[in-house]
């Protein structure tokens, strides 16, 4: 069920509409639901604090407003941050609240059948909904190559070798 979230500048409020024009709920401050990331049922918002959480199509709380950045839900997990307890660091949640993938990574992208590119230590990896790599991009030598789950080289087809003659 689409909806409309416009800013009511006299109130300082953000309005959720239903198609017909009807209003659904009001949320305290502008540009609190972030529509960009409407997914699944769901979209992100931002409480008075600064913190976000999840609303349904009809306005309800589906996730409070715990984490400090949140994205839209993806095969039922979206990538978010909780300052206080992990760091900067990305994880992805839950319809229930709870990181499914633990927070570790530096960035953390949505994912998009059943795969996500999430990075730390200078290394991206892809992962599967269960949070396990399936494969990396990391640079040898100044190329660029992708390992499978257990570091194999799998591309380029052929070994990466430096200008002294080692494989790092």
């Amino acid at each position: 069920m689409a909806r409309l979230a416009l800013n009511d500048n006299a109130t300082g409020e953000t309005v959720l509409f239903d198609n017909s024009g009807h209003e659904v709920q009001r949320y305290p401050g502008l540009s609190s639901l972030q529509v960009s990331d409407a997914s699944e049922g769901t979209v992100p918002f931002k409480d008075t604090n600064g913190l976000f959480g999840l609303i349904d199509s009809n306005g309800k709380k589906v996730i409070g407003s715990y984490f400090d950045k949140i994205g839209g839900m993806n095969d039922g997990l979206a990538k978010a941050v909780k300052q206080s307890t992990y760091g900067a660091n990305f994880g992805y949640i839950n319809l229930a609240g709870r990181f499914a993938v633990v927070p570790e990574f530096e960035w953390a992208q949505d994912f998009s059948e059943k795969r996500a590119w999430a990075g730390m230590k200078g290394q991206a990896q892809l992962l599967n909904t269960n949070g396990n790599v399936l494969a990396q991009l990391e640079v040898h030598c100044n190329q660029r190559i992708i390992t499978d789950a257990k570091g194999h080289q799998f591309w380029p087809l052929k070994p990466v070798t430096c200008a002294n003659g080692s494989g790092q």
